[in-house]
């Protein structure tokens, strides 16, 4: 009897199975994806040394073609410190602008975008004050191994220590980058003649090449790389849009086009940023100098870009909670953010920067 009831149960548990499988095969025709109502975006970083600039475009559903969702019949108004003080105009593709307008240090600017039958959208910024710095010293080194590579060679670097001039127990978001200049060349085109090889039955072309002209210095973006305790996340490229930030780790040696730093865990210390440029970045690079950027940000847009960076590293792993881009703009989506940025030209010594030495030598 224990035989019957345990096979029975067997089989009954073996077709309760088959059935759930089989079930699970069947075609969902009728799925539907619930429509959501459209939403202003509205995305502008704003600059003092710029015109007031942003652009406008509808969000689309998943099940949508992102197609034309530019907004091109805005109602779009600004307003400095709560003072009404102009309309933006569309100048095509979803972009509007104001002329001979430029935002000031230390105002706060509000854009209201209103657009028939989606609604009212705004945000708001306040201009950050442009970075001041006590003192940028450089230093020469040599042989150094890159911090969390065992496998890496040794290399020389250019040591740059930015000595930020900052009120103390203030907030300060900063991006630092530098750009060197190299000769575009035009080398022309060829004047080419067919020949005939009778030994080896073959043709070839005999080209001449014209004597190249230059056309003058294009810029170039050059990579840098930091282990400063401050530094949140980086840009690794400029081909590759939102999917070019990533996030820092203090553990290894993080390198990039633009790295992004903040004092939220240190403000009662020094506002000191160490930045280094590995030589080979420099081979290219037509003078012995190169400009360092250092810009501000305001809390909103770094934020924005944080939150790209954390979803872009969200989004390698399969188990991780999915990550929200962050947004200021009120019934809408999207970010206004501003910045303030400061150049310098940083001169260094060729010779001593391609040398190869165990010494520190400072300049």
């Amino acid at each position: 009897m224990n035989h019957i009831l345990k096979y029975t149960t067997y089989f009954i548990t073996i077709s309760l199975v088959l059935f759930l499988l089989y079930s699970c095969e069947d075609a969902v025709t009728d799925f539907k994806i619930k429509s959501q109502p459209p939403k202003i975006v509205l995305n502008g970083l704003l600059e003092p040394d710029s015109i007031i600039k942003i652009h406008l475009h509808k969000s689309v559903g998943i099940d949508e073609v992102l197609l034309n969702a530019a907004i091109e019949n805005a109602k779009v108004e600004l307003f400095e410190n709560s003072i009404h003080i102009g309309t933006l105009n569309h100048t095509g593709y979803g972009y509007y602008a104001i002329d001979n307008l430029y935002p000031k240090v230390g105002s706060t600017y509000r854009i209201e975008a209103s657009v028939d039958k989606i609604g009212l959208a705004w945000a708001e910024t306040t201009i950050p004050k442009a970075p001041e710095f006590k003192e940028i010293v450089t230093s020469y080194r040599y042989n150094v191994p890159e911090r969390g590579c065992s496998g890496c060679g040794l290399t020389n670097r250019l040591n740059i220590e930015i000595k930020a001039d900052a009120d103390p127990g203030e907030l300060y978001y900063l991006a630092v980058s530098a750009m060197g200049y190299r000769y575009l060349i035009d080398y022309g085109t060829p004047e080419c003649e067919e020949l005939y090889n009778s030994e080896y039955d073959y043709y070839y072309n005999d080209c001449v090449f014209p004597e190249a002209d230059t056309l003058g210095l294009s810029p170039q973006m050059i990579e840098m790389g930091t282990n400063d305790k401050r530094n949140t996340f980086l840009r690794s490229s400029w081909d590759s849009g939102m999917k070019s930030y990533w996030l820092s780790y203090f553990d290894y040696e993080e390198r990039g086009l633009k790295q992004y730093f903040s004092n939220e865990h240190f403000r009662n210390e020094a506002l000191t940023i160490n930045v280094d440029i590995i030589s080979s970045r420099l081979y290219n690079n037509e003078s012995s100098e190169f400009d360092l950027l250092v810009y501000r940000y305001d809390e909103n847009y770094y934020k924005f870009l944080l939150s790209l960076a954390r979803r872009n590293e969200a989004e390698d792993f399969l188990f991780t909670e999915k990550v929200s881009i962050y947004s200021n703009v009120e019934n809408g989506l999207g970010v206004l953010g501003s910045a303030s940025g400061t150049v310098v030209a940083v001169e260094y010594d060729v010779e001593k920067f391609t040398q190869s030495s165990l010494i520190d030598v400072i300049d």
